[in-house]
């Protein structure tokens, strides 16, 4: 039995010739696969950086009502302290002077009562 060496030399070039195209057709995959892996990577980076902004953006606006708000407290504190001071200043003067109109009265009594006044005593 003898075959013949044209149909497998046929089937062979025909193998040969649409190589190419596969492998073209696979480039090309390759290629958009590429491609697609570049977008994702960007897409990615655009959301990180969005990411970070927005909680740079409110790190700063937190740090900044933070900041302004000590700052209220710190003003506050130091004008109600500044009240209690001037209210104690007050109440001790008025102590010191009770204390001294008080001092000198029961002085006066004392002093007439041992000097013999009795135009002062009790009847």
């Amino acid at each position: 039995m003898k075959t013949s060496r044209l149909p497998i030399a046929l089937l062979f070039g025909a193998a040969l010739a649409l190589s190419p195209a596969i492998s073209l057709s696979q480039s090309q995959d390759d290629n958009s696969v590429t491609k697609d892996a570049k977008k994702a990577g960007n897409e990615t980076k655009k959301g990180t950086d969005k990411a970070y902004n927005s909680t740079k953006n409110g790190s700063e606006k937190a740090y900044d009502k933070t900041k302004q708000g000590t700052k209220d407290a710190a003003n506050s504190t130091e004008k109600s302290t500044e009240k209690a001071y001037d209210k104690t200043k007050e109440g001790t003067k008025d102590a010191a002077d009770s204390t001294e109109k008080g001092t000198k009265k029961a002085w006066n009594k004392t002093k007439d009562a041992t000097t013999g006044d009795d135009s002062k005593k009790p009847q």
